[in-house]
């Protein structure tokens, strides 16, 4: 079935795919990932065991680089646990209590991040974006703050 053309650009999706042809790469428990071709790299958030795999996909996000890759595992038992029943009150301090008296904290990091895109975005406000068809060209600093929003 045609389609309609897709147009690409640069700045839309910045990602490539490793492949080991050699056979599978084992990556060690820990913070640091030895990437065939690339070198090692240092993980955000440790492994938690050892595991094997054969293709790694970079992809660029704003100014960081994010790794994905797939694991081989067994597919482990289902884990039965004690059901008990408890009650929730959602409140405005805490985000929420139940009712055997334990509190749960609100997580902070959606506020902190809707309160940095605001900032950026306030200082991006007046920067010259530029217009391709009247030719006027964008400055580098909205091109700086273009990065930093992660587009």
């Amino acid at each position: 079935m045609a389609e309609y053309p897709t147009f690409k650009r640069k700045k839309d999706t910045n990602s490539f795919t490793v492949y080991d042809s050699n056979g599978v790469v084992l990556l060690d428990a820990g913070k640091k990932i030895k990437i065939p071709t690339l070198g090692t790299f240092r993980l955000k958030e440790p492994l938690s065991a050892r595991y094997v795999t054969q293709t790694f996909t970079f992809s660029r996000k704003g100014n960081r680089w994010f790794v994905a890759f797939s694991v081989d595992a067994e597919r482990l038992p289902p884990l039965y646990h004690e059901q008990t029943i408890v009650g929730v009150d959602l409140g405005v301090k805490c985000f929420a209590t139940l009712s055997d008296g334990t509190t749960i904290v609100a997580p902070h990091p959606m506020k902190k991040a809707k309160t940095k895109l605001g900032k950026i975005q306030w200082r991006n406000r007046n920067k010259q974006l530029g217009n391709v068809r009247q030719g006027i060209r964008k400055s580098k600093n909205a091109a700086k703050y273009y990065i930093n929003l992660g587009n």
